[in-house]
C-alpha cells in the first residue's frame, strides 16, 4: 500500500461530456504534476495533446466501425476521431480480441508492429458454485429461476443488441418445447429492459424471460 497512490479524476463514464474534459485537460495535468515514466489508458482514448512519457492504450470496442447504427451519429463521430487519434499516437496499442487487433491496424491505420493481443481475464469472484444443486437452489430461492437457461452479462446497451436476442429466443422457443428460461444480468440505463419485459408480456413469455438487473 505504501507503493500505490491514487489520483482521483472525479468523474466516470455516465457523465460523458465531464469525463470527456477530465480525459483531455485534467489527465495531463496530474501527468506533468507526478513526472509520471508511463501511461496505461484502459478506456480507448488518450490525453491527445499530451506526449511527454511512453502511453499504451487499450482498444476494447471497433462498434463506431461496424455498428455505427447501434451507438448513435454524435458517439461514432467522436469515436471515430478519438479512437483513431488515440491509437495512431500511442507507443502500444493493446486490442482485447484478435479481431479487434486486426480492425484497429486495417480501419485505425495503425503499424502492426505496434499493436498487441491482451485477451481480458476473468475475476477472482466468477467461480464454481460448490456442487450444481447448490447453485440451482440459488437461482430459485434468490432469483426465482427454476429451470436451466441461457445467459446474456451486459448493461443493455442498444449495441449489445439485447432486443435481437429476445426476438431470437421468442422464435427459438417456437420451435421446440424443451428451451430453457432467457437471463439477462446487467443495469437497464436506457430502458431497454422493461421494453423487453412488456414485450415478454405481450407474448406468455414473462414466466421464462427474466430481468435480474
Amino acid at each position: 500500500p505504501d507503493r500505490v497512490r491514487m489520483v482521483d479524476c472525479h468523474w466516470a463514464n455516465e457523465f460523458r461530456k465531464r469525463r470527456i474534459l477530465a480525459q483531455q485537460i485534467l489527465v495531463p495535468w496530474h501527468l506533468r504534476r507526478l513526472r509520471i515514466d508511463a501511461f496505461y489508458a484502459a478506456g480507448n482514448v488518450l490525453p491527445l495533446a499530451y506526449h511527454a512519457c511512453p502511453t499504451v492504450l487499450k482498444v476494447s470496442t471497433m462498434h463506431h466501425v461496424h455498428t455505427p447504427e447501434l451507438i448513435g451519429r454524435a458517439r461514432t463521430m467522436y469515436r471515430t476521431a478519438m479512437i483513431g487519434a488515440s491509437a495512431r499516437g500511442a507507443d502500444l496499442v493493446l486490442a482485447n480480441s484478435g479481431s479487434t487487433g486486426r480492425d484497429i491496424v486495417k480501419h485505425l491505420h495503425v503499424d502492426p508492429a505496434r499493436v498487441e493481443v491482451l485477451h481480458e481475464a476473468i475475476d477472482a469472484r466468477f467461480t464454481e458454485a460448490p456442487d450444481a444443486e447448490t447453485a440451482r437452489g440459488i437461482m430459485r430461492q434468490q432469483f426465482g429461476i427454476p429451470r436451466p437457461y441461457f445467459l446474456f452479462v451486459s448493461v443493455l446497451w442498444k449495441y449489445k443488441q439485447p432486443e435481437e436476442l429476445y426476438t431470437a429466443y421468442k422464435a427459438f422457443r417456437g420451435t421446440r418445447r424443451d428451451v430453457p428460461d432467457l437471463v439477462y444480468v446487467g443495469d437497464d440505463e436506457l430502458g431497454i429492459g422493461r421494453e423487453i419485459a412488456e414485450r415478454a408480456r405481450q407474448d406468455a413469455l414473462s414466466d421464462f424471460v427474466h430481468l435480474t438487473g
